[in-house]
């Protein structure tokens, strides 16, 4: 029973270490190199005004928007920057 478990754990081993060396790889090329097709970017934001960056399929840049609120929506700077993050923790589990 007990050459069994080793042998199940020395099988594993080695996956479980592939598995770390992609989510390693997908986190650098979602926050460090920032791709993310079809995806947003944060270039800059204040208290009613958020300026953001698309991309196209393949992860260069298309246009920058920027978008401006009145002082009753300014919550929805903070929710498009929740949105936008949320979307590259999805990128990371994606890739």
């Amino acid at each position: 029973m007990k050459e069994t478990f080793t042998q199940k754990i020395k099988a594993f081993v080695p996956y479980f270490f592939v598995m770390l060396f992609f989510i390693f790889l997908s986190y650098l090329l979602v926050y460090n190199a920032s791709f993310s097709p079809n995806g947003y970017e944060i270039v800059s934001a204040t208290e009613n005004e958020i300026t953001i960056e698309s991309f196209n399929l393949i992860g260069v840049e298309k246009s920058i928007q920027n978008i401006s609120f009145s002082s009753e929506y300014e919550w929805k700077v903070e929710a498009i920057g929740y949105q936008i993050e949320r979307q590259k923790i999805s990128y990371v589990y994606f890739f």
